[in-house]
């Protein structure tokens, strides 16, 4: 792990008619990426982020999809689509592991 770079973005979704921000976080380079429901007071699911996520894996032009929490595959697919439209994040940052 030592010298990998961790990225995040912050994006504002929209799913069933409610807000939330999500981060995107993937290492530079992979094909794998970690989506979770941020906590703060513009997301209508406050306190409820840790049961909110999904695991993306995209290999073959195939995207398979890993959820967990009560978050279903359709709705997944549906924040995952709403990512990739997005012309940048609200905000993004850089970590590198030593």
């Amino acid at each position: 792990m030592k010298g990998k770079v961790l990225k995040q973005e912050f994006f504002n979704i929209r799913i069933a008619n409610r807000s939330a921000t999500v981060s995107k976080e993937y290492f530079n380079g992979s094909d794998t990426y970690i989506i979770r429901f941020i906590n703060n007071v513009e997301s209508d699911f406050i306190n409820s982020y840790k049961s909110f996520g999904f695991i993306v894996e995209l290999k073959n032009d195939i995207t398979n999809f890993k959820v967990f929490g009560t978050l279903t595959v359709t709705e997944a697919k549906n924040i995952w689509t709403q990512i990739q439209n997005f012309e940048s994040p609200i905000t993004s940052c850089e970590i590198t592991l030593r």
